[in-house]
């Protein structure tokens, strides 16, 4: 353990800091050996009682100057020799402590020895818990530095966001705007920056909606975590995302987004197309549950528009070409045009590209088949603009506006040294702008007005134009109760995902709330429990009545009937004459 803390404290620190970190190495010097050291303690102290401090006091000594001889001269790593003084003061505590007693007739009683002896045991026991637990949250900041919400605020980027966002917040008095950052650092950024984000709460998420998301395009782990590394104008819009950050050295050009301002470390653009928190879709929404859905992610989302009632195509797929001229080796597999197969060779990277022919905004979205993907990037335009999504087995990305005549080079990384060869799906799709903004002002026709919303609960009003639902979104939870017109009804989702509220046409008012599961159930059982000890505490109360008070005349009194009763006792003992004494007699 002490070896451990020393490569912990990280190479290269001065002396002078060393010092400073000696309470550190304190906390996380014994963090491996506590519970066997207690219980190696335990079982040697009726031992170490009986033999007296010399044997313990010897073996001590030999595992002193052993650690000395074998630490003290080495070539210590950041915390450097106050690792080893740690060391010998805890094992000091513990001779210390298990040899605790005093020699000849002076020693103390019995039971006064055991309660020493425990009560100095237990506040071992406990100092080497809390550094065991101190020691603990010190050993994931260092591993992993950002679970720590320091390390998101305390940089000038994070600040820059986050005043803005607030600001934002203020200046159009809706706490619950929805903004994205790009490029994510963990998937939880929507919750540390409070931007209520599509990803808000995705990790740990529950389990029914991953798949679907997987095939809308958004990366995940396949079980219960997903990301927003990348998205889609569309998706951004039914989600109602209102602002994007990018990096203020982004090469993508946004076209279908407004710029509002930069700062020193962002550019931040508003989505105008963003819907509402609710908006009125068609009846035929829930018939995607039963379909088969398609392989493109893309494909996935042209589909979900037009069962929900907007238009039937969005996206204009196009074709990506292998790049032979460097890189592995790729050609195409399928009559799709989509499926690769890569095979590495004197390089790691697979590249596709295409020309573009008509200016317009692109989107670009890979998944993994049996390559083993180990990253994706790629250049835009004459190859000078580098961009960069990361991920592995599946993702998009919005390439924003490319202009007629300019190349997409788009390369995966398959390694070299793992897996050296297999297949891949690339998809390249131009948005049907026309198409998309007809979509939108479709379900603008129709939006939940009059919004009310908290942190877990929504009220508002809709005038549906017939039967249909009312798309949240937000995910739906077992949690969530929603009542239309004060009538609790049942809710249905898209592929276990997005909230739909089924509605009739006409004026409805909808309020929705969410309460954990099995919340009230188990408040109810707490209360019961708790009754139950209040109730078991008064009987006990009852059933053993508290002695009487104690004075000192009833405590002379009572010593004065013990000196009695013991007289009477020995004076009845003298009159009985044992057997053997009345056989002597006769």
């Amino acid at each position: 353990a002490c070896t451990k803390v020393g490569k912990l404290m990280g190479a290269g620190k001065r002396r002078s800091k060393e010092r400073l970190r000696f309470s550190k190495v304190m906390v996380t010097a014994t963090m491996e050996v506590v519970p066997n050291k207690m219980l190696m303690a335990y079982q040697a102290l009726p031992e170490v009682r009986k033999r007296g401090l010399a044997p313990a006091g010897g073996m001590a000594a030999i595992i002193l100057i052993s650690v000395l001889l074998r630490e003290w001269n080495q070539d210590q790593a950041g915390a450097g020799k106050w690792r080893v003084l740690a060391t010998i003061l805890l094992l000091g505590l513990y001779v210390i402590v298990l040899s605790r007693r005093v020699r000849g007739q002076a020693r103390p009683r019995g039971p006064q020895f055991v309660k020493l002896g425990t009560t100095a045991l237990v506040l071992v026991m406990l100092f080497e818990l809390l550094i065991n637990v101190t020691g603990g949250v010190y050993d994931l900041q260092q591993r992993y530095p950002l679970g720590d919400r320091i390390n998101y605020t305390d940089n000038a980027r994070a600040r820059e966001i986050s005043s803005r966002i607030e600001d934002i917040k203020e200046e159009s008095g809706n706490p619950y705007t929805r903004f994205e950052i790009l490029p994510d650092t963990t998937v939880n950024d929507p919750m540390l920056f409070s931007s209520n984000g599509f990803t808000i709460f995705a990790s740990t998420f529950q389990e029914a909606p991953i798949a679907f998301l997987e095939d809308l395009g958004y990366p995940t782990n396949g079980v219960n975590s997903f990301q927003y590394k990348e998205s889609s104008l569309f998706m951004d819009s039914i989600m109602g995302i209102e602002y994007l950050f990018r990096p203020w050295d982004s090469v993508i050009q946004e076209q279908m987004r407004t710029e509002l301002d930069a700062g020193a470390n962002y550019q931040l653009y508003q989505n105008d197309y963003a819907l509402p928190f609710g908006f009125f879709v068609s009846q035929t929404t829930s018939d995607i549950n039963t379909q088969e859905i398609p392989e493109s992610p893309f494909a996935v989302q042209e589909r979900m528009n037009d069962l929900m009632g907007g238009t039937e195509q969005i996206y204009e797929p196009l074709r990506l070409l292998p790049w032979l001229s460097e890189g592995a080796y790729v050609e195409e597999r399928g009559l799709a045009g989509d499926q690769f197969y890569a095979r590495s060779g004197d390089s790691e990277w697979a590249f596709l590209y295409t020309v573009v022919e008509e200016s317009g905004s692109y989107y670009l979205a890979w998944d993994d088949i049996n390559a083993g993907i180990k990253n994706v990037n790629g250049f835009l335009r004459d190859g000078s603009d580098f961009f960069q999504v990361g991920g592995k087995t599946n993702g998009m990305i919005d390439l924003g506006y490319v202009e007629a005549g300019d190349t997409i080079h788009f390369r995966v990384n398959i390694g070299r040294n793992e897996q050296t060869e297999g297949d891949f799906n690339a998809y390249l799709v131009k948005l049907d702008q026309a198409a998309f903004e007809e979509s939108i002002s479709r379900y603008q026709a129709a939006p939940l007005e009059n919004l009310e919303q908290d942190s877990r609960s929504f009220s508002g009003t809709i005038s549906a134009p017939e039967q249909g639902y009312i798309f949240i979104p937000t995910f739906s939870h077992p949690g969530w109760e929603v009542k239309v017109d004060d009538q609790v009804v049942e809710l249905d989702a898209i592929r276990d995902s997005f909230m739909l509220i089924p509605v009739s046409a006409g004026e409805h008012r909808i309020e929705a709330k969410f309460t954990t599961p099995a919340f009230y159930a188990g408040l109810l059982i707490s209360l019961l429990a708790a009754i139950a000890c209040l109730l078991y505490l008064a009987w006990r109360r009852k059933k053993f009545s508290p002695a009487k008070n104690i004075t000192p005349q009833s405590r002379r009194k009572d010593n004065n009937e013990f000196i009695e009763a013991e007289a009477q006792g020995k004076k009845q003992a003298s009159h009985k004459i044992r057997p053997t004494e009345k056989l002597k007699k006769r």
